[in-house]
């Protein structure tokens, strides 16, 4: 049997956390933010989020402020609603909800887990929140044979700006890494926060 796509989907609220790369160091760049952001009468926290903004600014590699982030950490939140499904074709080969990653309610887990704490410190000068709704990620497997005890699901408990939050982060299978492929999501949340 040659080999066949597995395709694992995430579906209800992501949030995550964007480092921009604003450096704050770098006098001349920050002017040209600066002097753009004032240009719309606005702070820079609320310029960046403005479509506008990137047409007005003098660099032209950054076309909207995905073109700032150069690092993210996040993934689906645990809530009652989160579900993961796996499927072969149409074939269903597992669905769930996330609460049996972070709760299992079986003697012996079903699915392989790693459980880490985070407290994020951001050092970065200015960072994006974002949440979003929908089909958060679609995961690809090209295997021969699937086995579904070789994956394993990455979960963390992050404390942020005094709010907590359940995340799951990563899927590995075979000890790789799995690259989201697509999303269909709808951005529900957007604040930007620079830390000056």
């Amino acid at each position: 049997m040659g080999a066949s796509k597995i395709v694992i989907k995430l579906y209800d609220e992501s949030f995550k956390i964007h480092a921009l790369n604003i450096k704050y160091n770098d006098f001349i760049g920050m002017c040209d933010f600066l002097k753009t952001a004032d240009k719309l009468d606005e702070p820079l926290s609320t310029a960046l989020l403005n479509v506008n903004y990137y047409k007005l600014l003098p660099i032209d590699k950054y076309t909207c402020i995905d073109d700032l982030i150069f690092f993210s950490i996040g993934g689906l939140i645990h809530n009652s609603k989160a579900r993961i499904e796996i499927k072969r074709g149409g074939k269903f080969l597992a669905k769930f909800n996330l609460v049996e990653l972070f709760n299992p309610q079986t003697l012996f887990p079903l699915f392989n887990t790693s459980v880490y704490n985070l407290n994020p410190n951001l050092k970065t000068p200015s960072y994006l929140l974002e949440k979003q709704v929908g089909m958060i990620g679609v995961y690809n497997i090209d295997t021969a044979e699937f086995d579904i005890n070789k994956l394993h699901f990455q979960l963390i408990n992050m404390n942020y700006l005094n709010e907590k939050y359940q995340i799951m982060t990563i899927i590995r299978y075979d000890e790789k890494v799995l690259k989201t492929v697509k999303s269909d999501s709808l951005i529900t949340y957007r604040h930007c926060v620079p830390l000056t």
